[in-house]
């Protein structure tokens, strides 16, 4: 099939070439010059050359692109094609399968062995059969009978025999009464007494910042995550309603692939962030400032920082997390 605008989404992001993306990700493209960019309006996707994707696929200079600009889909042109190449799945199989033989092939000749070792040591758990050898040789040996005698005793009933009275060792016991006494004792009381119930501290007025993973804002709601083992772009997109392109978008200057511990803004919701500047997470140590200076010290605009974290003027403490707006050129001082 052929790739047309058509097949892209319907909010994608035209900051850069919508046919560009990774060789395992239609919609995903790194947002520097890579050899895993590829160019999907070239039959068959191909590696781009880095200087092309400098001058026109990473910028709004796409439109004047003559791959972009061809009326139908073909090969990349040699010169303008990268390093890295799509992997091939069929010689990957191949070796799996042959690796997959070679480990059946070992079993069986491991299991064949114990089971001749079995077998040679009876193993089954069946006795060696004994066989009986008699000597001929010999006469057989018979044997005498044997005279049983009888030998009549005397024998008297046990139960008719009267016991004769034995002496008694057993000591005499002389019980004397004892009276006892009793003498009453003060009890000791307990009085329950209160205990201290603790009153749960409350964020003083005027205390401006964010916990992670909590949303804030309005058009656009935002999101501050940390990133964890096993995220990446493609699962969070659905998770916040949003696209990997748009979550590129509002952060800056953010590297792929993404690693865990990261701190990444997500819009929730939406990913139509065409006029939302990228921002730059930051955490606020707790510092007792005018939003102006925070401003200041953060070098970007205090209307929009206070904006796009949607702060309730006027902000006396700066505590938790917040997201800056960066224009290009600009970073944290």
């Amino acid at each position: 099939m052929e790739n047309t605008p058509s097949d892209l989404p319907a909010n994608a992001v035209s900051a850069h070439c919508p046919y560009l993306g990774l060789h395992d990700d239609r919609f995903t493209s790194l947002a520097f010059s890579s050899n895993w960019n590829f160019c999907y309006r070239a039959k068959p996707p191909s590696s781009i050359d880095l200087s092309h994707q400098t001058e026109f696929c990473l910028g709004s200079q796409y439109v004047q692109c003559p791959i972009y600009l061809r009326a139908k889909a073909g090969p990349l042109p040699s010169a303008l094609r990268g390093s890295a190449r799509l992997p091939n799945s069929g010689g990957r199989l191949g070796l799996m399968l042959l690796l997959l033989l070679l480990i059946i092939l070992a079993a069986g000749l491991f299991f064949r062995t114990r089971l001749l070792e079995m077998i040679h040591n009876g193993g089954f758990g069946l006795a060696s059969p004994q066989v009986l050898v008699i000597d001929t040789q010999f006469p057989l040996l018979t044997q005498t009978p044997r005279t049983i005698e009888t030998v009549l005793a005397s024998w008297t009933n046990p139960a008719l025999i009267i016991p004769t009275a034995l002496p008694s060792n057993t000591p005499t016991v002389n019980l004397t009464e004892t009276t006892a006494t009793l003498t009453a004792t003060n009890t000791l009381t307990l009085t329950p007494s209160k205990t201290p119930t603790r009153t749960p501290s409350t964020t003083p007025s005027g205390t401006c910042g964010h916990n992670l993973d909590v949303t804030f804002g309005s058009n656009p709601v935002f999101v501050i995550h940390q990133l964890e083992r096993g995220d990446n772009l493609n699962m969070l997109a659905p998770k916040y309603q949003t696209t990997p392109n748009a979550i590129l978008a509002v952060n800056y200057h953010l590297s792929m692939p993404v690693q865990p511990g990261w701190f990444i803004v997500i819009p929730v919701g939406t990913s139509n962030v065409t006029n939302v500047p990228p921002f730059e997470p930051y955490q606020a140590p707790g510092v007792v400032i005018t939003t102006d200076e925070m401003a200041r010290q953060l070098g970007t605009d205090p209307r929009l920082l206070s904006q796009y974290n949607a702060f309730v003027e006027p902000c006396k403490l700066f505590l938790g997390w917040m997201i800056v707006p960066r224009i290009q050129g600009t970073a944290t001082p």
